[in-house]
């Protein structure tokens, strides 16, 4: 068994030509993108450390500070 930069100067690079083209156009999933899906158990204990989505943020004295 040998590390990656022994296996590289004694075998060759251990990526075919076909598998860099893959790594190289891989396109990054952003958070943003992704749809969430969230439990009834996990929504409720969020709203209690006051981290869920709020519907109206009138009532709330603290909703002039901002989080980011």
């Amino acid at each position: 068994m040998l590390c990656y930069n022994h296996y590289f100067l004694q075998v060759g690079d251990i990526f075919s030509d076909k598998q860099i083209k893959g790594i190289e156009d891989h396109v990054p999933t952003y958070q943003s993108d992704v749809e969430w899906e969230m439990d009834d158990y996990t929504r409720q204990r969020l709203d209690e450390l006051g981290l869920g989505d709020k519907k109206n943020d009138d009532d709330d004295p603290y909703s002039l500070v901002s989080r980011k």
